[in-house]
């Protein structure tokens, strides 16, 4: 791992396959995302974008290929976890939760969660830490899925779907 996150490509991947029983998904992905640049990934559904995100958040492991993010290799120990904001296609939090139970919960999982970050985002989206999780309109949950993906203060980004719900 470089010394700088701006010295060393955000994302960095060759030959990323990955298969899911005998359907490939991934069929041997290659490419080199530079720091400071917005990139769009499309494809129609069921086509390895999410599959590729879950790669590059060590949360799914690839059969075969050389990733790095950050300069950090997949590795099961949640180091890219810490590094990377991400927000799913569906968001998903405990209905029983209200946002700020949800955000209290996410602080327990990243070393760098910040409350007072947490709380400025949200006051900025206009949402309010009471709002019950259960019957949240999909907006609602989209401004909990920016706060708990940016609270930590990320390096990098990951969006899977970012404009549904517009």
């Amino acid at each position: 791992m470089s010394s700088s996150y701006s010295d060393s490509p955000a994302i960095s991947m060759e030959g990323v396959r990955r298969s899911f029983g005998t359907k490939p998904i991934l069929q041997g992905i290659t490419a080199v995302l530079q720091p400071g640049k917005v990139v769009g990934l499309l494809g129609r559904n069921g086509e390895g974008k999410s599959t590729l995100f879950h790669i590059l958040l060590d949360m799914l492991a690839a059969d075969s290929g050389n990733i790095e993010v950050l300069g950090h290799r997949p590795d099961g120990s949640g180091t890219i976890r810490q590094l990377v904001g991400y927000i799913p296609e569906r968001p998903a939090f405990h209905e029983f939760m209200t946002a700020g139970e949800a955000f209290a919960l996410r602080r327990r999982f990243f070393k760098n969660w910040s409350m007072d970050k947490a709380f400025a985002l949200s006051k900025r989206l206009d949402l309010d830490w009471q709002t019950k999780i259960q019957g949240a309109s999909k907006g609602t949950l989209g401004k909990i899925a920016w706060v708990c993906a940016a609270a930590h203060d990320p390096k990098l980004f990951l969006l899977d779907e970012p404009t549904s719900g517009l």
